[in-house]
């Protein structure tokens, strides 16, 4: 396993400074722990791929299908993967043309 996105609760604290759109990836347990340690109005929602869970909503966040990643600039977003299924997840986001640790990384919690 490859944890070198996984980093602690500082650094993805300056990452949600420095960057405007800010999503979760994954809807479970991880996100309702990690949920609670972030200044949650700052994030726009919720990523699943999980389409039974697509336009939901989860602690007042709506749900939505990873592909709306596409819509937004590289540079303005940061996700944090809330999944233990974070490997698979990873490589789903670097196919969307995003970074580890410039534009996701694995919750501290995980």
């Amino acid at each position: 396993m490859n944890f070198k996105y996984i980093i602690d609760r500082s650094k993805i604290n300056k990452y949600l400074k420095d960057k405007k759109t800010l999503f979760f990836f994954g809807a479970g347990n991880i996100f309702e722990k990690t949920y609670r340690q972030f200044n949650t109005n700052k994030f726009y929602g919720i990523l699943d791929n999980s389409k039974n869970l697509q336009g939901t909503y989860q602690k007042n966040l709506k749900i939505f299908n990873p592909s709306i990643i596409k819509k937004f600039s590289k540079k303005e977003i940061f996700i944090i993967i809330t999944t233990t299924s974070f490997e698979s997840v990873s490589d789903q986001l670097k196919k969307l043309g995003l970074v580890e640790n410039e534009n996701f990384c694995v919750s501290h919690l995980l």
